[in-house]
């Protein structure tokens, strides 16, 4: 890692919270989002990991996240990292 390399992580606490926060995001869809980041999750959720989740969700035309939903996940979680 560099110099100014940031290896902040979210927790399943964390994540939990911020997807609470947004507001387009029913109880379902909350459910099915921590559900897939738990196979990214490896001692805490990082931004690389963020970017896979997302790309799956916006390429996944069968699940119940659509583009916007993933977008405002996106710019939510990388915020806090």
């Amino acid at each position: 890692m560099g110099w100014f390399s940031n290896n902040k992580t979210l927790s399943t606490n964390d994540l939990d919270k911020l997807l609470k926060e947004i507001s387009v995001l029913q109880q379902a869809e909350r459910e099915y989002v921590k559900g897939l980041f738990t196979k990214y999750q490896s001692g805490g959720i990082n931004k690389m990991e963020v970017e896979k989740a997302i790309r799956e969700m916006k390429f996944n035309t069968s699940d119940i996240i659509d583009t916007t939903e993933a977008e405002a996940i996106r710019e939510k979680l990388l915020s806090y990292l």
